[in-house]
C-alpha cells in the first residue's frame, strides 16, 4: 500500500502511512527511507533528512538511502556533505542511474562541470530513457559554453519525452544564448503552454526574448499573463515597466504601489517594484516621486550583497601598474592580425548600445552584444598574477572561437561589453589592428541613467549607491586617462552628446575610423532587425532623441551626493 501511494504521487498519504508502519516496525530501514522520500516531496525537509539518516543508521550499507540523502543535501545547498553521501552510495552500488545523476548535479554546484559529464553519461547508459539525465547533461554543457552540444542533448531528451517542460525551457534558453532567438521563442511558447497556468517564470523569460527581437506587443501580452499567473511576483512588473510608457491613472501603477507598500525592506519585491515605479512616475512627469522609488529600489538591492569600491580600486591599480608603457612596447606574445573585432567600451548607460546600433546598420558589421569572454579571461589572468606576456597564450584563438557564431554572418563584429575599457591593454596587445571605441558622456547623465536601472548581473555592484557610483566613475576616468597616455591613438573617443546633436557627421567619422565605407541606410539604424539584450532594448527601436541630454537637471538635488564627489575631483565637464 505504501509503495502504491508513492508511485501514485500522493505523498501526504504516503508520509502518514510510513509513520504508522514505523510505529509497528521501527527498525525497518526501508520504511524510514520511504518516509524520507515522501517528506522531501512535500517540502518537510528537516524531517526528511532525519528519516534518511535513521535509515542509514539502521543499515549503514543502504545505497538507496545514501543516494536519497545526498540528493536532499544537494537541494539544501550542502554540496560537500552531499558529495560524501553520494560517493558512499556509488561505491556500494555504482549502477544506480538516479544517484549518478545526483552526483553530476553536485559536481555542477561545485563548478566541476567537465567531471559531472561522466556521471550524466553513466546515468544515460544505465537508463537510455532517463530524461532528467539528458536535461542535466545539457545544462552542464551550457555552463561549459558548448551550446551546440547542449542543444543536441536537449533535443535528444525531447525525443524521449516531447512534452518535458524542464527540457523545453532549458532548450529555449540555450537557443537564446546561441543567438537563435526565433527557435527560442517557439520552444518557450510550447513550454509555457504546457505549464499553464503555473508558468509565470517561463512567460517572463519568453517576453524578454520577444522584446529583444523587437516584438513589444507580444512581450507585453506575455508579461501581463505572467502577472496574472502569479500576482505576487514583482519581477514581471519591473520588466513590463521597461517596455511601457505609462499614462496618468494607469491601473498598473496602483497595482505596483499596493505590492510595494506590503513588501519588506530589502526584499526582492521592493527591489523590482522600486525600479518599476520609478520608471512609471518618470513617465508621468513626477520626478521627485520617481527618484524616491529609485532610491528605495537601489537601497534594497544594495542590501543583497557585500561590496566596497576599494575592491575595484585595487584591480584598477593592478592593471595600471602591469600595463605600463614598457610592458606594452615590449609585448612579444601571441598576436592576431585580424581587424574583425570592434570593441565598444565605456561606462554602462553611456551610449554604447547606440554606437553599436549605428555600426550594425552597416552591411559588413554584426552587433554581437555584450560578449563576456574578455572580462572573464582577463580577470582569471589577473587573479593568477601572471605578468609574463606569453601567458596570453590562447587568448586570441579562444576569443575568435567565442565570437564565431557572430563572425559567421559578417566581416566585422562589434563586441559591446562596456567593462572592456579595463582590458584595453590586453586587447591591443593581442589584436593590434582591432578598433576600440570609447563612449564619452556627461557623467551626471550617466549617473542618473545607471541609478534608474536594475541590472540582473551583480558585476555592477557599484551601481546602487550614489557615492560608490561616483567613486567608480572616477576609476573609469582614471584608467581611460592611463590608456590614452600609454597607448596614444589606440582609442577613439566619441561623445554621446555629439552623436545626438549631429548623427550623420559623427556616424561618418565613426565609420571612417573603422575603415568602413559610408552607407545611407546607416541613419535608419533604429529600423535594423537585430537582437538587443541590454537595458536599452526600448530606446534602440527609436530614432536618436535628445531628451536624455542634461536629463540630470530635473534631479540635481537628489543627485547631490554623486555630483559633489565628481565636482571635487574635477571630473565634471566645463559649463558654457
Amino acid at each position: 500500500q505504501l509503495v502504491a501511494l508513492l508511485q501514485s504521487g500522493d505523498m501526504q498519504a504516503a508520509a502518514g502511512t510510513a509513520a504508522r508502519l514505523i510505529c509497528i516496525a521501527p527498525k525497518e530501514a526501508v520504511l524510514h527511507n520511504f518516509q524520507g522520500i515522501a517528506l522531501s516531496r512535500i517540502s518537510e525537509i528537516e524531517r526528511a533528512e532525519r528519516a534518511f539518516k535513521t535509515a542509514i543508521k539502521l543499515r549503514p550499507n543502504y545505497a538507496e538511502a545514501l543516494g536519497n540523502l545526498g540528493t536532499l543535501l544537494s537541494d539544501l545547498g550542502k554540496p560537500d556533505e552531499a558529495l560524501i553521501a553520494l560517493g558512499k552510495a556509488l561505491k556500494l552500488q555504482p549502477h544506480l542511474p538516479e544517484v549518478n545523476n545526483s552526483m553530476g548535479l553536485v559536481l555542477g554546484q561545485l563548478h566541476r562541470h567537465k567531471q559531472s559529464l561522466t556521471y550524466f553519461d553513466t546515468a544515460i547508459s544505465l537508463n537510455p530513457k532517463y530524461v532528467n539525465a539528458f536535461n542535466s547533461k545539457g545544462l552542464a554543457l551550457k555552463e561549459l559554453g558548448e551550446l551546440d552540444s547542449a542543444i543536441d542533448v536537449f533535443k535528444a531528451g525531447l525525443e524521449i519525452d516531447a512534452n518535458s517542460t524542464d527540457i523545453l525551457t532549458n532548450l529555449g534558453y540555450a537557443y537564446s544564448q546561441a543567438l537563435r532567438e526565433q527557435d527560442a521563442i517557439t520552444t518557450l511558447e510550447k513550454a509555457a503552454g504546457l505549464l499553464s497556468p503555473q508558468n509565470a517564470e517561463v512567460l517572463m523569460r519568453l517576453s524578454v526574448i520577444q522584446s529583444q527581437v523587437g516584438d513589444m506587443e507580444a512581450a507585453r501580452k506575455n508579461l501581463r499573463a505572467a502577472i496574472k499567473a502569479d500576482p505576487g511576483k514583482a519581477e514581471p512588473h519591473r520588466v513590463l515597466s521597461t517596455i511601457t510608457h505609462y499614462q496618468q491613472g494607469d491601473p498598473e501603477i496602483a497595482e505596483m504601489q499596493g505590492l510595494f507598500d506590503s513588501s519588506a525592506d530589502g526584499s526582492d519585491t521592493r527591489v523590482h517594484l522600486g525600479f518599476g515605479l520609478g520608471k512609471a512616475f518618470e513617465d508621468i512627469d513626477e520626478p521627485q516621486k520617481a527618484f524616491r522609488y529609485w532610491q528605495a529600489g537601489n537601497s534594497a538591492r544594495r542590501q543583497q550583497f557585500t561590496y566596497s569600491v576599494d575592491q575595484d580600486r585595487a584591480v584598477f591599480e593592478q592593471v595600471r601598474t602591469l600595463f605600463n608603457q614598457d610592458f606594452l612596447a615590449s609585448y612579444c606574445g601571441p598576436q592576431s592580425p585580424s581587424s574583425q573585432p570592434i570593441f565598444v567600451v565605456g561606462m554602462i548607460r553611456s551610449g554604447t548600445t547606440l554606437v553599436e546600433q549605428i555600426l550594425s546598420g552597416h552591411s559588413q558589421v554584426y552587433g554581437a552584444g555584450e560578449l563576456t569572454f574578455v572580462d572573464d579571461y582577463a580577470r582569471n589572468w589577473l587573479r593568477n598574477e601572471q605578468t609574463n606576456p606569453a601567458s596570453f597564450d590562447g587568448f586570441v584563438d579562444q576569443y575568435l572561437d567565442y565570437a564565431a557564431p557572430a563572425a559567421r554572418v559578417a566581416a566585422r563584429v562589434v563586441d559591446k561589453m562596456p567593462i572592456n575599457f579595463l582590458w584595453i591593454g590586453i586587447i591591443k596587445a593581442a589584436f593590434p589592428n582591432a578598433k576600440i571605441i570609447n563612449l564619452v558622456r556627461d557623467p551626471r547623465d550617466i549617473g542618473l541613467s545607471i541609478f534608474k536601472n536594475y541590472f540582473a548581473d551583480l558585476g555592477n555592484r557599484y551601481a546602487y549607491d550614489l557615492e560608490e557610483l561616483a567613486e567608480f566613475y572616477l576609476l573609469y576616468k582614471g584608467i581611460m586617462d592611463h590608456w590614452h597616455k600609454v597607448l596614444p591613438g589606440a582609442v577613439y573617443d566619441i561623445s554621446y552628446e555629439a552623436v545626438v546633436a549631429d548623427l550623420e557627421g559623427e556616424a561618418r567619422g565613426l565609420l571612417a575610423h573603422c575603415d568602413l565605407d559610408w552607407q545611407e541606410n546607416i541613419l535608419q539604424f533604429h529600423k535594423t532587425a537585430r537582437v538587443v539584450k541590454t537595458a536599452s532594448v526600448l530606446q534602440v527601436r527609436k530614432a536618436v532623441y535628445s531628451s536624455s541630454v542634461k536629463g540630470w537637471k530635473k534631479y540635481e538635488d537628489e543627485l547631490a551626493p554623486y555630483i559633489r564627489i565628481l565636482e571635487k575631483a574635477g571630473a565634471l565637464p566645463a559649463t558654457i
